[in-house]
């Protein structure tokens, strides 16, 4: 159950409250009813919390960097016997033509495996890979899931190791970001907002993507 795993993968390792020894009976509470609880809004705050920016839960995207948080799952095969699974992130283009902004920091549960996938896809890859529904208009990214493989081949070139380090990698728009340096940090501001850079080799700057075609 997707759930169960970013419960007990993501969740209770990373988020703040839920890693207290005071928080105990809550834990255990959660690994058998975590259907009761916003499971992605958990997501969310446990990947800003340790990637060092906000939440802020913007106009097309989550966090103060401008990047946005996706979960998605592998489906079952459609024929039997079959090896091949689909795969989706949904809800990356609005029914009214609207692109989230910025990278993706993606989570897929595999089923078969009851294990977690990590992807980062910068806005200049992603928003070349959307596929829109026709009735509705709402856009999805696609890929298939071999499960003798154990790989999802279209995205491997945006597999991250674990969550830490999808959490940790800094993306910014070059029109509004810059580098700073303050007593030997390094920083990124905007002239308003500031994040600190402790592994310079986890940054990258993106050109942004205005189209919504």
């Amino acid at each position: 159950m997707k759930e169960h795993a970013l419960f007990s993968q993501v969740i209770i390792p990373f988020h703040p409250e839920f890693r207290k020894k005071e928080n105990a009976s809550l834990v255990s509470y959660a690994i058998k009813n975590p259907e009761i609880f916003n499971v992605t809004r958990l997501v969310e705050e446990a990947m800003a919390w340790n990637g060092g920016y906000e939440f802020v839960d913007g106009y097309h995207y989550d966090f103060s960097d401008g990047s946005e948080c996706k979960t998605g799952s592998v489906h079952p095969a459609k024929k039997n016997g079959s090896k091949s699974h689909s795969c989706e992130i949904t809800g990356v283009r609005s029914s009214s033509g609207k692109f989230k902004t910025g990278p993706i920091r993606a989570i897929i549960y595999i089923p078969n495996t009851h294990s977690l996938r990590f992807y980062f896809f910068p806005e200049e890859d992603w928003t070349k890979m959307v596929n829109v529904h026709p009735s509705s208009g709402v856009g999805r990214l696609q890929s298939s899931y071999n499960s003798d493989r154990d790989t999802i081949d279209k995205w491997a070139r945006w597999e991250i190791s674990d969550f830490l380090t999808l959490a940790k990698i800094h993306s910014f728009p070059t029109e509004k970001w810059n580098l700073q340096f303050e007593d030997g940090v390094l920083y990124v501001t905007n002239g308003i907002q500031k994040h600190r850079i402790d592994n310079p080799d986890l940054l990258s700057f993106t050109q942004p993507q205005y189209s919504n075609e």
